[in-house]
């Protein structure tokens, strides 16, 4: 079993402090191509004519778009900080607040929400809770995902 805390000082230090954001203007070619590669076929993502009857008034992004709008320097931030030998993903919770719109532009930021350290049979686990957050340019918070990175010694 590992020796000590296997959560640095500096994981623990960048609690709550937010990241830098990262920039995306959302098209709606983006926006078809994502619909199509996971076979969504609703037409709020795709028909003009259509999505301009619908809630909306146009297409909006699926839900799963926001996916695609990843944060790398954040995440890779975060990977330098842990030395964990091995992760997994402990689960995404998504909360849409705003659709999500061609000629949008959103600005995602991240920051570690939370940070646990348990210690089990065979050896130290770390949970980080991460979560990005997703405004458009209106300042409006379009979607939150909050991310459970599970860390082992």
């Amino acid at each position: 079993m590992a020796e000590g805390p296997i959560i640095t000082e500096e994981m623990r230090k960048n609690i709550g402090v937010e990241s830098e954001p990262i920039t995306y203007e959302v098209e709606k070619g983006a926006i078809n191509k994502l619909a199509e590669a996971i076979g969504d076929p609703n037409p709020l993502w795709r028909d003009e004519e259509y999505a301009k009857k619908g809630p909306y008034g146009g297409i909006v992004a699926s839900p799963t778009f926001v996916i695609s709008l990843r944060h790398d320097p954040f995440m890779e931030k975060v990977k330098q900080m842990a030395s964990f030998k091995r992760i997994m993903n402990g689960g995404n919770d998504v909360e849409y607040f705003q659709p999500i719109r061609p000629g949008d532009i959103i600005s995602v930021t991240g920051k570690i929400a939370d940070i646990r350290e348990r210690e089990t049979k065979t050896g130290k686990m770390a949970f980080l809770t991460l979560e990005l957050t997703y405004r458009n340019h209106k300042g409006d918070v379009a979607a939150k995902i909050k991310n459970v990175i599970i860390g082992f010694a």
